[in-house]
């Protein structure tokens, strides 16, 4: 109750009584209004976010890998050559990625037996498919030189490489992309994910996001990303180019769904080339076999 200086009891007018009460009806509309319209325009994004965090354990459930106290497999040589050749490649932005067209996704024209094979751009950019490509093809490179081999001569010849490339580069989507191109001229094949050391190359394909869009990414197999409480593979570190790096780096990506990695199209595949001993055998049995052939 309100008095005034006389002690009197001040009685407001009933009109008084009821501002204050309108007042609040009308802010707890507004505020009601407000809430609705924000929770409408930002659904999608609250529904997301509560489901990730409704299914975070899923990440340790899907990998269908080896735990934490199995054996590493030992890395192949070529695998070790694969991973000198990418510590080779500055990850400071010097090439950014850039999904475009007019050039094969590699730092710089590539060639092989003499003939262009990859073409690169001005700004030296890169995008995956043609990085990884570019990478084996470095190796295939190198191999053969240390083999003796000429390139004219080759399991994989400069005629081949249109067809190599376009299976490289994924023929339809979630598909194998490297492995096929591996298994079709025999100079690889895929990998159970239980296998899969550092050097490896994947085709990664992610599940569908909150907007129903797939995605694809070619990297090479660095290591597993692991719980830390169960020990159990939940992604993968890799190295690649992408535009959460800048161009080319080493990057983290987790199973999952609604955009993390898939476990039913994520493909494993090794290079698998024979060794300089095989290759001086099997050189020294079609010399042995001509001569014997003509005498």
């Amino acid at each position: 109750m309100l008095y005034d200086n006389n002690g009197l009891r001040i009685v407001p007018h009933p009109g008084q009584q009821k501002i204050p009460l309108l007042r609040t009806l009308i802010q707890l509309i507004h505020f009601r209004k407000v809430f609705w319209e924000f929770s409408m325009k930002h659904l999608a994004s609250l529904l997301f976010i509560f489901t990730l965090l409704a299914f975070g354990h899923v990440h340790a459930q899907e990998a269908p890998v080896p735990s934490s106290d199995q054996e590493s497999t030992a890395i192949p040589e070529l695998n070790e050559h694969i991973l000198r050749i990418i510590r080779q490649y500055p990850t400071d932005g010097t090439h950014k990625y850039s999904w475009t067209g007019g050039y094969d996704g590699g730092t710089k024209d590539m060639f092989l037996a003499g003939e262009k094979v990859m073409r690169g751009n001005s700004n030296a950019d890169t995008y995956c498919c043609g990085l990884t490509l570019e990478v084996f093809l470095k190796t295939y490179k190198d191999w053969l030189q240390d083999s003796g081999i000429e390139e004219s001569s080759a399991p994989l010849s400069a005629a081949d490489w249109k067809e190599f490339k376009r299976l490289w580069f994924v023929v339809d989507l979630s598909g194998p992309g490297p492995s096929a191109a591996l298994e079709e001229y025999e100079i690889g094949e895929s990998i159970d994910p239980k296998e899969a050391v550092p050097g490896d190359f994947l085709q990664i394909w992610r599940t569908p996001n909150n907007k129903g869009k797939v995605s694809g990414h070619s990297v090479i197999f660095l290591d597993w990303v692991r719980s830390e409480d169960s020990g159990k593979p939940i992604g993968i570190r890799y190295w690649s180019t992408q535009t959460s790096t800048n161009g080319i780096g080493e990057n983290v990506e987790y199973f999952g769904p609604f955009g993390g990695m898939s476990t039913d199209t994520t493909y494993f595949s090794r290079l698998q080339l024979p060794s300089n001993a095989q290759v001086t055998q099997e050189t020294n049995e079609a010399v042995e076999k001509k001569e014997s052939s003509e005498s």
